[in-house]
């Protein structure tokens, strides 16, 4: 039911007279990331045997499966068989990975719906798993319907796919961009904004609406959307090396059947997404594994066949296509990239692969650190 509510949202977005030129002029301007105060102190791996991959510790629940592939011992003996290592980055949105990406210094992405978009419709990659197949909610301080947004100041985290949910949750509902006030802002700062009255409700994935539902007397879910996650590699490092992008692939798929085993496992791996989420936004979390645990349990662990793309989703007007259309229409993307090339970057023969030969690639054999005895 989601899945179609959001497509027609988009459908309707597509359709509002004027609504192009009024997006384009709330798209930000690009800024030069590499000066910023986090990520200006990464290392990036300049040698052609690091794997540097950029995440989001604060998206549940890709950072479940994220912190799970960071503690596989199998994944990284797999890839110093290879003379290779993999280094994670923490990122707080898929607009920033892209952008160092493009910049080379990953060669490796996991990243929302829209992001993957972009960065299949303007570079050269290839998207090999699903990680996340949930909602992006609209919170607001108040029961209300969307067209109730009018006047009111609205957060999203700018260039995301809970940016581009919520301008298609305001076009179904006829409000133009210019009847609210968008505030472009980091998830980690929603909750605190939101609490302050800085901002009346804002767009975000898990665990934002989340925090702000369990911590805040005012904090009520007034919209869905449904949105995909997903991993994509750089091609020219992809032809160079895909045995391991194969290791790198098949440790999501391990993930996945090693959480889906015993609870107790899905909980160990929501603690470390927990520590890390905390480690990142300096912050102590009000979640606790549990809560990420239920949300795991209506997103990723209902994913079908452990991470493999669904061919519905690359049919010919399912789900991507149109995500591809609306990214053209906000100015996102050139209005010439045909949905045929941009769409070929998503790829389901690897997973399936991965799938079928699971004892050869080692997807259902679980080696990770730190766990209890």
């Amino acid at each position: 039911m989601g899945r179609l509510l959001l497509l027609l949202a988009l459908a309707a977005l597509l359709a509002v007279p004027g609504c192009q030129d009024d997006r384009q002029k709330e798209m930000p301007a690009a800024s030069d990331l590499s000066a910023h105060p986090v990520y200006s102190k990464y290392e990036f791996g300049a040698e052609d045997n690091v794997i540097d991959i950029g995440v989001q510790p604060l998206f549940v629940p890709m950072n479940i499966i994220h912190e799970t592939m960071k503690h596989d011992r199998l994944l990284r003996r797999a890839l110093a068989d290879k003379g290779m290592e993999i280094r994670f980055h923490d990122f707080y949105k898929g607009q920033d990975i892209n952008f160092f990406v493009e910049r080379g210094d990953l060669e490796a992405a996991i990243v929302g719906d829209m992001p993957a978009l972009t960065a299949a419709a303007t570079m050269d990659v290839m998207a090999t798993s699903m990680l996340s197949q949930g909602v992006i909610s609209i919170v607001a301080d108040k029961p209300m319907l969307i067209e109730d947004l009018r006047g009111k100041r609205v957060a999203y985290p700018a260039g995301s796919n809970a940016h581009h949910a919520l301008l298609s949750a305001l076009a179904s509902a006829g409000v133009s961009p210019d009847d609210v006030t968008l505030v472009a802002m980091d998830v980690d700062k929603m909750s605190t904004a939101f609490a302050r009255g800085d901002i009346d409700a804002f767009s975000s994935w898990e665990p934002t609406p989340s925090v702000a539902v369990r911590s805040l007397d005012k904090a009520f879910v007034i919209h869905r959307s449904y949105t995909v996650g997903f991993m994509y590699f750089v091609n020219p490092f992809y032809d160079k090396h895909p045995d391991a992008v194969r290791d790198v692939a098949a440790s999501v798929v391990r993930a996945l059947i090693w959480m889906r085993l015993d609870t107790r496992n899905l909980k160990r791996a929501a603690s470390w997404a927990v520590e890390n989420a905390e480690d990142f936004s300096g912050e102590k979390s009000i979640l606790i594994a549990e809560d990420y645990i239920e949300i795991a349990r209506e997103d990723m662990l209902g994913i079908e066949s452990f991470s493999l793309i669904p061919a519905r989703d690359l049919e010919p007007g399912g789900y991507l296509e149109m995500a591809l259309a609306f990214l053209q229409d906000v100015g996102k993307i050139p209005a010439t990239a045909g949905p045929n090339p941009v769409l070929d970057k998503f790829d389901r023969s690897l997973v399936q692969d991965i799938i079928t030969n699971k004892k050869l690639y080692g997807a259902n054999k679980f080696d990770y650190e730190d766990l209890d005895d």
